[in-house]
């Protein structure tokens, strides 16, 4: 279990690592897809905008994806760890965004939340596993 979890950890660094590059170059990304032994990883992602300043913080935006598999359909080993880094300087400002207080989500749906405070959510996502 552990070679597996090693294989992956280092499959995770070559994609990354393929990813930024795209994203450095300038192009729009297409899924990196790294093979190791039987398993496969997909990853994609992107940052918007392309340049930023070099002596002042910006907004941006970021999205990403990915999907680990395995060449024969047989379930992945287990997950046990996955770490994203970021460049010292980049941090998440609230400051203005709208509120959501916890007195209105407790005891309900996450429809009913979404009705009550649609406009605090920053994003959308979602993950499937097993």
């Amino acid at each position: 279990m552990r070679k597996a979890m090693g294989v992956v950890a280092v499959v995770l660094v070559v994609a990354v690592a393929a990813a930024g590059l795209a994203v450095a170059k300038g192009e729009r990304p297409k899924p990196t897809v790294v093979r190791a032994g039987n398993m496969v990883l997909e990853i994609n992602g992107d940052v918007t905008p392309r340049v930023l300043p070099k002596h002042e913080l910006a907004p941006m935006g970021v999205w990403g994806s990915g999907k680990l598999s395995t060449v024969d359909g047989s379930h992945p080993p287990a997950l046990e760890e996955a770490s994203f880094d970021a460049d010292k300087d980049a941090f998440v400002s609230v400051k203005g965004l709208p509120v959501c207080r916890i007195d209105q989500l407790q005891a309900r749906s996450a429809k009913d939340a979404e009705a009550v405070c649609g406009d605090a959510i920053l994003g959308r996502g979602s993950a499937t596993v097993r």
